[in-house]
């Protein structure tokens, strides 16, 4: 691994890389031309994985053998993994959120010489822990990210770590107690006895620390096998940044035994390499999902975004009319049929029951089907949820018009313009609840980031490359936050954040609206006056409705 000049004071990746095949039988293989380069964003400079030459689609350009993986099979002190799932199960911690917390515990508290050589030189500075990782917004940055169902899930997660870091300390406290004097019952050590080896002492910065790396390190990789794909972070290969164009993936070979990393289309030289993240992950990767798992938000537009529509008082008549139907009758039968068909729509990750989404490609492939189109007519869980809370008892106990709803598709002219009307409103009710514009947003972002980018305001890029010790500070670098209004760089991935997901709001009602034209232009009854919606601007989403209804 070629390091440029701006790293020339960092450890080199090569003697880290003489550990792991020292203590391997197989050794770590690393194709010919891979260099580090720094890239600069709008949250700081960020250290990635370039190409020094042509690489042609198909080639193998890393092969990690599983050996070398850091994940369930690396070993940890037995007396705190039990310790960690007995908090686990105590607390309630979900089940991804615990296994990123035990791949965290197996980091900090490894004794392998190579992952601890890792560890110290080659995952990121504690500054950039501090400044990006979910778990450090404050109140203030919480309330920026205008996400409550987010910022609930940030405080939960940091709340899980606070309480299982607690008891891991408790329980290596007593059992360093006992390792230094296991006695019999008459009070004297017994012969031989021995105590579980107690986990080594390390601050909660430090194991905080930890949870950041693998939060945006570590990934599941498709190949393995089994009901469960395992979480794992892979040496070297962990470098490699997101993209929504890949031009390489992540595979276990054939037989499991090592993670391969092969070109997708050829990188020339200078190009980074990047892959999905979205590949082998269980849920949909939207910016909220990228930014509480990974710490950054992409800068370009995301197809797997997705925003939400707050549908909850319609699930709780539709479930309250199912309860009270007879089962005698006829017309209970669209009310049991409306609750089965709304009980198949996906949930919202991270959201109570009634929350639907509409996703960044149901947009596009509105776009791709002709501007005259509204919401994609087969994908969009929030259209389709639509159309079945509007459809009437005949249409519902009809099985022909219940198999075209199952298969999320018009069932009459009229329901559908009553269902794009019904999501018309829920898209005007969510988009003049936000406390900015979408152009408020966009003129605060670049305030920001120009702040963020003056000289004063960034690290020297060796900074960000080695980890921390036990006792090394936690603080970031003088000038690394910007300082305009107390605004950090966590504030700026918040305006990210919320300015992606207004534009898709937009999006999403530009093509609402075309879908109401549409059908009364196709022979529907017409809008009248009344049910037209009236620009309100005299708030920030009252402006965004009024620009997408023109």
């Amino acid at each position: 691994l070629k390091q440029p000049e701006s790293m020339k004071d960092e450890p080199v990746a090569a003697d880290v890389l003489a550990l792991f095949d020292r203590q391997g039988t197989v050794p770590i293989t690393l194709g010919e031309g891979l260099a580090f380069a720094t890239l600069d964003t709008p949250t700081g400079p960020v250290r990635e994985l370039v190409s020094a030459r042509h690489m042609r689609a198909g080639e193998v350009i890393m092969r990690i053998p599983r050996v070398h993986t850091l994940g369930p099979h690396t070993p940890a002190p037995p007396g705190i993994v039990a310790a960690f799932e007995r908090s686990r199960a105590t607390h309630g911690v979900p089940e991804t959120l615990g296994d990123m917390l035990l791949l965290a515990l197996r980091l900090v508290s490894t004794e392998d010489h190579a992952w601890a050589s890792y560890r110290e030189h080659m995952l990121p500075h504690p500054a950039e822990c501090a400044t990006h990782c979910p778990d450090s917004f404050n109140a203030e940055e919480l309330e920026a990210l205008q996400s409550e169902s987010l910022a609930d899930r940030i405080s939960a997660s940091r709340e899980h770590a606070a309480k299982i870091y607690g008891d891991l300390q408790r329980a290596s406290a007593f059992d360093a107690r006992m390792a230094s004097s296991v006695l019999t019952d008459g009070g004297t050590r017994a012969p031989g006895a021995t105590a579980a080896a107690p986990w080594p002492v390390v601050s909660e910065a430090r194991f905080l620390w930890a949870v950041f790396c693998v939060r945006s390190r570590a990934f599941r990789v498709r190949g393995t096998g089994g009901p469960k794909t395992p979480l794992i972070i892979t040496p070297f290969m962990d470098m490699v940044n997101h993209s929504t164009s890949p031009n390489v993936r992540a595979d276990f070979d054939r037989d499991g035994d090592a993670c391969l990393l092969v070109v997708l289309s050829d990188v020339l030289p200078g190009e980074a390499l990047t892959r999905d993240y979205s590949l082998g992950a269980h849920e949909c990767l939207s910016n909220e999902r990228i930014l509480y798992t990974y710490g950054f938000v992409p800068s370009h537009a995301n197809p797997q975004d997705e925003v939400y529509v707050d549908f909850r008082e319609e699930y709780s008549r539709a479930l309250q009319a199912a309860r009270n139907a007879d089962p005698g009758q006829v017309r209970s039968v669209g009310a049991h049929r409306r609750l089965q068909l709304l009980s198949r729509i996906q949930e919202a990750e991270g959201r109570p029951r009634g929350f639907v989404a509409i996703r960044a490609s149901d947009v596009r492939a509105s776009d791709a089907a002709g501007s005259s189109q509204g919401l994609h007519a087969r994908g969009s869980p929030a259209l389709a949820v639509s159309r079945i809370l509007v459809a009437t008892s005949s249409e519902l106990e009809a099985d022909m018009h219940f198999a075209l709803l199952s298969a999320r598709r018009p069932v009459s002219r009229a329901t559908e313009e009553r269902a794009v009307r019904l999501l018309w409103s829920k898209l005007v009710e969510t988009v003049k609840s936000f406390p900015t514009s979408a152009a408020e947003d966009e003129r605060l972002l670049e305030k920001y980031v120009h702040v963020q980018r003056s000289p004063a305001a960034s690290p020297s890029a060796g900074a960000a490359a080695s980890a921390p010790s036990d006792d090394a500070t936690e603080a970031a670098p003088d000038g690394y936050m910007p300082s305009v209004a107390g605004t950090s760089t966590r504030i700026i991935m918040a305006l990210q954040l919320r300015l992606a997901r207004k534009r898709l709001f937009q999006d999403a009602l530009v093509h609402c609206a075309r879908q109401r034209r549409a059908l009364t232009a196709a022979g529907s009854v017409p809008v009248s006056a009344t049910s037209r919606p009236t620009p309100d601007t005299s708030s920030p989403g009252g402006k965004m409705v009024a620009a997408a209804t023109a």
